[in-house]
């Protein structure tokens, strides 16, 4: 059976109409398919954090710790909304990703381990599953070849190499709090052939688009 593998952003979580239908949807595909999905930490995370550091804590493996529990507790949302489909709980490693998925339709999981993204969470679950396209439903409708926040001559890119996206990177060209994907994320891509499809959270329905071959937002080729 097939395995769907997408990440959704933290931010869905404070949109009820999108996190229903995002919630519609993979009941719909849990149907014929396996279902695996990397919850985002959103404001939730960036809250804790914030009230942590109010406090005195510097330390980025406390603050990391934080924010991958939020994100956790998202994933918890998305558990309970989907039984009795989903797994009755969230994974901390990989290899209870694969136990989930060997006794239920649909996964959910938040963050792993300190000083990684949700993005890169993403493509390690692929990889695990032996996915070759995942899913990205984003706060950013495309990725763009500058932060689009700060230069308005930004440009959207339609498709994209994972090594150019890497290169940008690398030189700053593309600020990491904006690129959405990170450098271990894309490593992985190019290593596993592993294609990324990006599109805005804001319409879940972009994920059967995207999986019937539809690009709506930016896909990233593993080049």
């Amino acid at each position: 059976m097939d395995t769907v593998v997408v990440k959704v952003t933290g931010k869905i979580f404070d949109d009820q109409e999108a996190l229903r239908r995002f919630v519609e949807v993979v009941r719909e595909l849990a149907r014929e398919r396996r279902v695996v999905v990397v919850a985002g930490g959103g404001r939730a995370a960036r809250e804790a954090i914030e009230r942590a550091k109010s406090i005195g804590v510097s330390s980025n493996y406390w603050l990391d710790e934080i924010g991958i529990e939020a994100s956790r507790l998202n994933a918890l949302i998305l558990v309970a909304s989907l039984q009795p489909l989903s797994y009755p709980g969230v994974p901390r490693t990989l290899g209870e990703v694969m136990h989930g998925l060997a006794y239920s339709r649909v996964v959910v999981l938040g963050g792993l381990v300190p000083g990684q993204s949700t993005a890169a969470v993403l493509l390690e679950v692929a990889e695990a599953v032996g996915a070759r396209e995942v899913y990205d439903l984003s706060a950013a409708d495309y990725v763009y070849d500058k932060d689009p926040r700060t230069n308005p001559d930004a440009r959207p890119l339609k498709v994209v190499e994972a090594s150019k996206l890497a290169e940008w990177l690398k030189a700053g060209q593309v600020p990491g709090d904006y690129a959405l994907l990170d450098l271990r994320a894309l490593d992985i891509a190019v290593r596993s052939r592993i294609t990324i499809k990006i599109a805005s959270y804001k319409n879940p329905g972009s994920l059967i688009e995207m999986m019937r071959g539809g690009n709506p937002g930016s896909t990233v080729i593993p080049e």
